[in-house]
């Protein structure tokens, strides 16, 4: 549960499935060498990431290079109800703002497309791949139903007598503004 306050939940479409991740945020610039520019354009050169030392050995994450780099990160994935027991957890605990547990990126490797949701300005849609498109916007609609675990948390609340609790859902979704279509 730590986890998600120290990375990012990214979604991942490829072959038309749906992966849930839980890592470390830089994974997923998804093309090092531009990032890497933009540090140099900056006057920062002293602080680029180098995707040798800091991804694998993976300059650029396209659908070419996915299969390596999954594998590589195939202990961070988690599925959807593990998901929603971690964002349960932490409301028993007392967590107040859940919504470091959403999802902070969407990567379509069948189609192409980076969608970023990100509240930190990380700029992950800045530097994709060529050929690809790459966006800020929120796509929690447009994730399917099913796959929506954060709208599946449970709050379990006595009820006013004291006696048996009820069951209530915490329904979390952003708006709709009309971003990359999935």
């Amino acid at each position: 549960m730590e986890e998600v306050r120290r990375h990012i939940v990214v979604g991942v479409i490829r072959s038309g499935e749906w992966q849930w991740y839980v890592t470390e945020k830089e994974l997923w610039v998804m093309d090092y060498p531009k990032w890497a520019q933009a540090y140099v354009d900056s006057e920062f050169e002293h602080m680029a990431p180098d995707a040798e030392v800091d991804r694998f050995g993976i300059p650029v994450l396209d659908e070419e290079t996915v299969d390596l780099f999954l594998e590589y990160v195939r202990e961070q994935q988690i599925n959807g109800e593990e998901l929603t027991l971690w964002m349960e957890e932490a409301l028993a605990s007392g967590w107040q703002d859940l919504s470091g547990w959403e999802p902070s990126l969407l990567i379509d490797f069948d189609r192409q497309v980076l969608i970023s949701r990100h509240p930190e300005r990380h700029f992950f849609e800045r530097y994709v791949p060529d050929r690809w498109i790459g966006e800020y916007c929120d796509f929690l609609e447009q994730v399917p139903e099913e796959e929506r675990y954060w709208t599946r948390v449970r709050t379990d609340r006595p009820s006013e007598d004291g006696e048996d609790g009820e069951t209530e859902f915490l329904v979390m979704a952003g708006e709709d503004d009309g971003g990359a279509e999935l």
